[in-house]
């Protein structure tokens, strides 16, 4: 029967002795080395810092445009416009033209000034920015297509090409026109994320009733696209 309880006692207390060394094994923190604690916040400094550094994907620009003159009138526009960059050799963003456009009637010596609205979506493609062993002149050409629904006043002609006057002769008539026009450009752009750029563009649109030249120049500042 001594011997008994002995056993049990013996078994109880080896039991005893794994489950101590089982939980103090088990609560033991992981030990570190100090140089790999530092090395690891020097690498999450760095991949902030690189984060921080990063051109944002928005940008935004100012384009000097739609410039054109003729013998009794010319028209010059200002364009803000704001775009969002899917890759970095393409964006999307949207145009506010604001043209303001002068004529003089050559008999009457009277004026007219209107300041007309084109809203614009337009996307620029970088084509050779990707391409490897691109120079920096090819990788900052571009392609730009652009439609844009403008809002435009014009001065009313009579059937001899005349300017419509009002009753007193005092003041040239006019009407406010909806028109649409879809743009293809080539361009140039310099710098990048500050950057400025100059370009040629066409309209695809061929309307007789259609305002403005087929062809524009532009000159304008970006960023970030």
């Amino acid at each position: 029967m001594h011997l008994i309880f002995r056993t049990l006692f013996s078994i109880l207390l080896v039991c005893t002795f794994v489950l101590t060394g089982i939980s103090q094994t088990t609560g033991k923190k992981k030990f570190v080395r100090p140089e790999q604690i530092e090395a690891e916040k020097a690498e999450k400094a760095e991949q902030e810092k690189v984060k921080r550094l990063e051109p944002s994907r928005w940008g935004w620009g100012i384009n000097l445009g739609s410039i054109y003159f003729t013998s009794n009138s010319y028209q010059i526009g200002l364009d803000p416009n704001v775009a969002y960059r899917l890759d970095i050799n393409l964006a999307v963003g949207f145009l506010l033209k604001m043209n303001y456009y002068h004529t003089k009637d050559p008999y009457s010596k009277l004026k007219y000034d209107a300041f007309n609205l084109g809203p614009t979506l337009y996307a620029r493609w970088k084509p050779l920015m990707k391409m490897e062993g691109a120079t920096p002149f090819m990788q900052s050409l571009f392609l730009q297509g652009e439609y844009e629904h403008a809002f435009l006043s014009r001065p009313l002609y009579d059937d001899f090409g005349n300017y419509i006057l009002n009753p007193a002769k005092n003041k040239i008539l006019s009407s406010t026109y909806g028109q649409d026009y879809l743009y293809i450009g080539l361009g140039i752009a310099t710098g990048f994320p500050a950057g400025s750029f100059i370009s040629i563009h066409y309209n695809l649109l061929d309307d007789p009733y259609l305002y403005g030249p087929k062809f524009t120049f532009r000159v304008g500042f970006t960023m970030n696209y």
